[in-house]
């Protein structure tokens, strides 16, 4: 095992003298160490002493040449040699301490955990955000979709506090107060990239729930991972104010499709676009991606299946191919022509309007009708879950618990039919005002005879 020793100089800006450091350089990774030895910037040149003190010098970089030469070979007894570790003994010799190897190893092991923990402890929330977040795009948990939508909320997060000159605060510092001014500020804020503007509706809870818990779930990772020891309690003062997507009924999908849209090939299609998602419980992303080739199965019956993973979970969507959206990809020989996401919003929203739809339309509306209409034809919680490509039935549960009136309508109808209550059977004889005034008389009469 060979080592290089060379000595360069440097000088500060304003000194008048310039110092030289030893570069100690092993398998091609060098490591500087300050000699001590001062030098006239004119007395050195191309790595060398001269002018009238170069053989004062050469003599004292020989010496310290020496020094670490002996380090090496100590070091190299020990088998742990290695650049950093013989500039760092060079260094603790050099302040005085006694040559002993193994208290100088000792002294860097600490050094370094001293630097790591440091390290932790100053970790801001941004990095450690940015941390979960690119793990879990790594490992596959997250879509690139969903990492680019957290890494917009850490950037707003990143707004907030550059606004209270706080970008690199860790969670030892972050009060719960901070956290209570951070919901406030984006629950007001706009941003973009001039700046950040106040907006006149505020964010729904449903956005800020999402933020809180991300801010939560950094404080949890950083406790597991020792970045910090501070327990930040749950953000929970919000009010369940979500609003409930809408949808279309058979009625109003009908009028939709029978809009005459054959002069305009561009509204036809985003048209036709909406209309497919509402047949197969696609998002648009899903349509985007959509390949007939790779995502349509024939089982052994000839019967053909769409069976394509999410784009935005990944959890597979399975479900027979519809006639209508057999119609559709015939017509334009696959999927619609596509544009981008928000042309398609709001240009269904102007078709709507022609269709008499007074609903406030986008495309996620599709993916809502189509769970809405295959329940209200009576298809099973458990199967529309898989069509839709839930993870679980609960989810399913959650965002269709609203049943559309014709079918509460329609299962409720025999309780709006009258009973047929049949006659009981009974001894009582069936008195009239007659009987009664005789039965009282007579009463009257054998009370009479008593007295």
């Amino acid at each position: 095992m060979k080592i290089g020793i060379s000595f360069k100089k440097k000088q500060n800006k304003g000194s008048q003298y310039a110092l030289i450091y030893a570069v100690i350089c092993m398998n091609g990774v060098p490591k500087e160490a300050n000699t001590g030895i001062k030098v006239h910037p004119n007395e050195w040149a191309d790595g060398k002493p001269i002018g009238l003190n170069e053989r004062f010098i050469n003599e004292k970089l020989q010496a310290e040449k020496l020094k670490i030469l002996e380090i090496f070979n100590d070091l190299l007894d020990k088998k742990q040699v290695n650049s950093e570790k013989i500039a760092f003994v060079y260094a603790e010799l050099r302040k005085g301490v006694s040559f002993d190897t193994e208290t100088a190893l000792d002294n860097l092991k600490n050094k370094k955990k001293k630097i790591e923990d440091t390290q932790k402890q100053e970790m801001s929330i941004i990095s450690i955000l940015n941390e979960i977040n690119q793990k879990k795009f790594k490992n596959k948990i997250i879509k690139a979709q969903n990492w680019e939508g957290n890494r917009c909320i850490i950037d707003k997060i990143r707004i907030f506090l550059q606004s209270k000159n706080l970008e690199n605060i860790g969670y030892n510092k972050f009060k719960y107060t901070l956290f209570e001014e951070l919901i406030d500020f984006l629950r007001f804020a706009k941003f973009s990239k001039a700046g950040i503007t106040k907006i006149h509706e505020p964010r729904s809870n449903a956005h800020l729930r999402r933020i809180a818990q991300m801010v939560k779930a950094g404080n949890e990772y950083a406790i597991k991972r020792g970045y910090t020891e501070t327990f930040l309690p749950q953000f929970d003062h919000f009010k369940d104010n979500a609003k409930e997507t809408p949808f279309l009924t058979h009625q109003e999908l009908y009028n939709l499709e029978k809009l005459d849209l054959s002069q305009d090939k561009y509204l036809d299609a985003i048209r036709d676009c909406f209309v497919f998602m509402a047949y197969t419980g696609f998002l648009f992303c899903d349509i985007k991606a959509f390949n007939p080739q790779k995502h349509l199965e024939t089982d052994k019956e000839g019967r053909i299946w769409l069976i394509k993973g999410r784009e935005k979970t990944g959890t597979k969507q399975m479900l027979p191919l519809l006639p209508k959206v057999q119609e559709i990809m015939d017509k334009w020989e696959g999927v619609p022509p596509l544009w981008s996401e928000p042309y398609h919003n709001e240009t269904i929203k102007v078709l709507a309007r022609q269709a008499g739809i007074k609903k406030h339309i986008t495309n996620r509306v599709a993916r809502k009708t189509a769970g809405m209409v295959w329940l209200n034809e009576g298809i099973s919680l458990e199967v529309v879950s898989k069509m839709l490509g839930h993870k679980n039935v609960r989810i399913t549960q959650k965002h269709y618990a609203q049943i559309q009136r014709e079918r509460m309508a329609k299962e409720t109808e025999h309780l709006m039919q009258p009973k047929h209550i049949p006659k009981e059977t009974s001894q009582v004889p069936n008195m009239t005002q007659g009987n009664i005034l005789e039965s009282i008389a007579e009463l009257v009469a054998q009370k009479l005879k008593i007295a």
